[in-house]
């Protein structure tokens, strides 16, 4: 990933997701059988890390203090409750 940007990595493969997440550097970054972003684009600012104290949207200051922020990892490996189904795209 040379954007370095938030990411969604979908796999039941522990050494697949070991070395894509062994790649990030910054954002935040979700893994496993269930793993979803919240789809805002990369110039959306709710604050740096999440924080809803501050919000800006398209500015260079706000891409600035959302993509430069700490490392954050997100793990899914279950276990997945019996009759769930991945949900429809939206």
């Amino acid at each position: 990933m040379h954007a370095h940007l938030t990411a969604a990595v979908v796999s039941n493969d522990p050494l697949f997701l070991q070395e894509v997440i062994g790649k990030s550097v910054n954002g935040t970054t979700y893994a496993g059988l269930r793993a979803r972003t919240t789809g805002a684009p990369q110039n959306h600012w709710f604050g740096p890390a999440g924080d809803p104290r501050g919000a800006g949207i398209g500015t260079p200051e706000a891409i600035k203090l959302v993509w430069s922020c700490h490392r954050e990892v997100i793990y899914d490996f279950g276990p997945i409750p019996r009759g769930w189904e991945v949900p429809p795209s939206t």
